[in-house]
């Protein structure tokens, strides 16, 4: 019985957990134009993320800021049924970093930056609107971290982030107005907030009479427990709404990476991430106040439900990640860029929707650095092709069955100050 309340109320909640390209593709337009291949180069601000041994490469006072511009454009077709277009509006994902060392043997740095967020909408009348019209999620970190050289060849780093999670979601289903009545076509809004703590730790190894560079780091999962409210509301009764409470993971990462600086003018890079999707389980919500939900399961008449308390089981998988990245230094001071990664889809088909949007990506990158007055300017894009795939034997009720693809395009730009 609890799965026929999917598509009748919790849908909207988990609404914001779209896919694994729910994960930043890259942070720090220098990285972004590598491909994101950096745990074993890491050595500018951005390095607070990426690998915090890194903060020890960093000489002076760095400061580095940058913004990346996000356009995703996401399909559904399903059958007896117009192709669906997303209406989502590029997003603007900001980042600022600040290293300083104070010995030659010990670095600090200060950061903020989104590891998650990017978002999904559809049209009010989209075909399976039902599932979800609007599901977006945001993790901002403020992080701190540290980095001690403990041989001229060997430095370690560690970190410690407060994430603050938010989430705005929108659906549409068929409810029982408070005080009762007859089923009716609803709207249902979800708006929440929670906070987490979170770490990471790494390392760089680069042995002296070589010209390679072996990095690798482990990022812990965030756990948020998300508090706010849903509003239901259509036409001919009045709006009313209930507390929701939802615990939800942000999931650990780790991995490793290899560089090599042995041609003349050139950095190679390679990289493969581990990500802990597997945690995207079962996830409960909970409401203050019971709501009373209508299935149109068994026909012709249908059942009416009570609840407070929802599980789902969503049954990710775990993936790999594999990155590879190459910079050419054309003079000093300009450098180009470029990088490639292949990012597969944690989600099976089965649960597979426009709520949990999402679809295996060939994701293509390129960049360059130049200097501007006392500056240096980093700029970088990203393609991500998504490749089509069919859902079948849909357990969502009722099914989600159909084609989904998409793809997008990401620019970046940093800039960073030396004092």
């Amino acid at each position: 019985m609890k799965k026929l309340l999917v598509i009748a109320f919790f849908v909207l909640l988990v609404s914001t957990v779209y896919s694994g390209s729910m994960q930043a593709p890259s942070i720090g337009a220098r990285a972004t134009g590598m491909g994101g291949a950096f745990v074993a180069v890491a050595d500018d601000p951005s390095s607070l993320f990426w690998n915090p041994a890194g903060l020890g490469l960093c000489k002076g006072t760095l400061y580095m800021s940058g913004t990346a511009f996000v356009a995703p454009y996401s399909y559904y077709e399903v059958d007896g049924a117009d192709k669906e277009k997303s209406t989502t509006t590029a997003q603007m994902i900001p980042n600022l970093f600040l290293a300083h060392n104070f010995t030659d043997s010990f670095s600090m740095g200060l950061g903020y930056y989104v590891p998650f967020g990017l978002g999904q909408r559809w049209k009010d009348d989209a075909s399976l609107n039902y599932n979800s019209t609007r599901s977006e999620i945001s993790l901002s970190n403020l992080q701190a971290g540290m980095s001690l050289k403990l041989t001229d060849d060997f430095l370690i780093g560690a970190g410690l982030a407060e994430g603050f999670a938010k989430m705005n979601t929108k659906s549409y289903s068929i409810v029982i107005p408070d005080g009762g009545g007859a089923p009716s076509a609803a709207y249902v809004k979800t708006e929440g907030e929670g906070r987490g703590t979170s770490g990471n730790i790494g390392f760089l190894w680069s042995p002296s009479s070589y010209n390679w560079t072996v990095g690798g780091v482990w990022r812990s999962e965030t756990n948020v427990k998300f508090k706010g409210e849903v509003d239901i509301g259509g036409a001919g009764f009045t709006t009313f709404d209930r507390e929701i409470s939802m615990d939800f993971t942000f999931p650990q990462t780790a991995s490793i990476g290899v560089s090599y600086s042995g041609f003349e003018r050139w950095l190679l890079s390679g990289q493969v991430d581990w990500v802990n999707w597997s945690r995207m389980d079962t996830i409960t919500q909970k409401l203050d106040d019971p709501v009373t939900l209508w299935s149109p399961v068994p026909p012709p008449f249908g059942t009416a439900i009570i609840t407070d308390e929802i599980e789902v089981s969503r049954d990710w998988k775990d993936r790999y990640i594999f990155r590879i990245g190459a910079e050419y230094e054309v003079t000093p001071e300009f450098a180009l860029r470029g990088g490639y990664m292949w990012d597969p889809s944690p989600v099976p088909a089965e649960t597979l929707d426009p709520m949990m949007f999402d679809v295996s990506s060939n994701r293509y990158f390129v960049g360059a650095s130049f200097p501007v007055w006392t500056m240096k300017i980093d700029v970088a894009y990203a393609y991500s092709q998504g490749i089509k795939r069919e859902a079948e034997d849909s357990e969502n009720v009722p099914p989600t069955n159909g084609d989904y693809w998409g793809h997008s395009h990401m620019f970046e730009i940093s800039t960073t100050y030396t004092f």
